[in-house]
């Protein structure tokens, strides 16, 4: 990701467009392919080195601040060796009052060679390479760089620079050709697994022959009043599933300079490429561990595969973060989990379930997101659709949970007769 200060765009009226490069310019290709080459050569450097190392090829480039985006990606692909083990803090502690207890007693060297040589010689051996301030970042190691070519450097710097104007995203509306079914719900659960506000819903084409679009509006970090950085970051992590879809394309409403929105639109013209071979590892860690205990711990319970959205009858398609197949019974029940940023769309969901439109689907809700509405509060809390946590379900009371769902006959309020009329 670019901070701030990094980004590269333009603004025409209320358009805002990010300055990509060119992945095929041989004079860009050159400079990276010469910070790759300096990188790769600086295996066991400090990073305090391989930086001054580094600006003497950053400051000659005629566009300073391109230079330093594309070093920032370099660096975000390397790796450092931390200080360790060794507790730096005390261990200084312990030197600077050894020190100054030489002071006052008026024992202690003129020269420095005899204080690394002599009285402080033991207490340095306690720390790595005698070096007093090594757990500081410009004295860590460089370990690796993960291999990377000279023209993916840019198509990563070339995301990174949209990735990063969506941190100040109000909303992002995304809009893709069918074409991958597969491929689309794996975008769709993506979507369930960044844990991002989304209504989706299917388009048919405007012509005669167009293949069905698929349309879906995500709220973007400047709609959410908590956790808003957090929830910037993953929209950002997000972003590049959308690239794999087919003629996709995007509107962004992305507030900068002193409040004033812009609109960005972007398609898959951009060029925008997706490295991400592998979006499984981009799964939030705590998903990935609930999934793997309940595969362990699920008892007569195991997680399901089944379709990645439903449709509701307005046409809006909903998302389900778990599956889970009784293996008595064979019944599957849907669980959806509402974070504390989802409040806005529990009601609606909750008043879909209870009327019979989502069938064996089940909300998992998190308290805190809850806890200063008393009146939807207690309608969760009573409501046999709902499981309410703190911070995130817990297997034991997933289990728990389903059981009791299979146990109960729901009866969903009916639609009146009139209803649509």
């Amino acid at each position: 990701m670019l901070t701030k200060d990094l980004l590269r765009y333009h603004i025409s009226g209320k358009r805002i467009k990010p300055d990509l490069v060119d992945t095929a310019d041989p004079f860009l290709l050159h400079f990276a392919e010469r910070l790759l080459a300096l990188y790769e050569g600086s295996i066991s450097l400090r990073r305090g080195e391989l930086e001054e190392l580094a600006r003497s090829e950053v400051n000659v480039h005629r566009d300073l601040k391109l230079a330093r985006g594309l070093l920032k990606e370099l660096d975000e692909r390397s790796e450092y060796l931390p200080a360790g083990e060794t507790p730096f803090p005390e261990r200084r502690a312990e030197l600077f009052s050894a020190s100054a207890e030489r002071i006052r007693s008026g024992t202690l060297p003129e020269k420095m060679e005899d204080l690394r040589q002599g009285i402080f010689a033991e207490e340095l051996k306690k720390f790595p390479r005698g070096e007093i301030y090594g757990d500081l970042p410009e004295n860590e190691c460089l370990l690796r760089v993960k291999k990377t070519f000279p023209k993916e450097l840019l198509e990563r710097y070339n995301m990174d620079l949209v990735r990063s104007l969506l941190l100040y995203s109000s909303r992002l509306e995304v809009t893709a050709e069918e074409g991958d079914v597969q491929e689309l719900r794996r975008v769709f659960k993506y979507l369930k697994f960044f844990r991002l506000l989304c209504k989706a819903s299917t388009l048919p084409g405007k012509k005669k022959g167009e293949e069905t679009k698929f349309h879906f509006v995500i709220d973007g970090p400047a709609s959410v009043l908590d956790n808003s950085v957090k929830y910037g970051l993953l929209l950002a992590s997000f972003f590049p599933a959308v690239c794999r879809l087919r003629n996709w394309e995007i509107l962004s409403e992305i507030t900068l300079r002193e409040g004033r929105t812009f609109l960005l639109k972007l398609d898959h013209a951009s060029g925008l490429v997706c490295h991400f071979e592998n979006m499984g590892a981009y799964i939030p860690e705590e998903i990935r561990l609930f999934a793997d205990h309940f595969r362990e711990n699920g008892g007569e319970w195991s997680l399901a595969e089944r379709s990645a959205f439903r449709k509701l009858p307005g046409g809006e398609n909903v998302f389900a973060d778990f599956s889970f197949r009784n293996t008595s019974s064979g019944r599957i029940f849907d669980l959806e989990i509402f974070h504390s940023w989802h409040k806005s769309r529990i009601r609606e969901r909750l008043e879909s379930v209870e009327k019979g439109e989502l069938p064996d689907y089940l909300l998992a809700v998190e308290k805190s997101g809850v806890k200063n509405d008393p009146l939807l509060l207690e309608k969760l809390s009573s409501s046999p659709f709902v499981l309410l946590f703190s911070r995130y379900p817990g297997v034991e009371n997933v289990c728990k949970f389903l059981t009791s769902a299979a146990e109960k006959r729901f009866c969903p309020k009916k639609r009146s007769s009139s209803a649509g009329n």
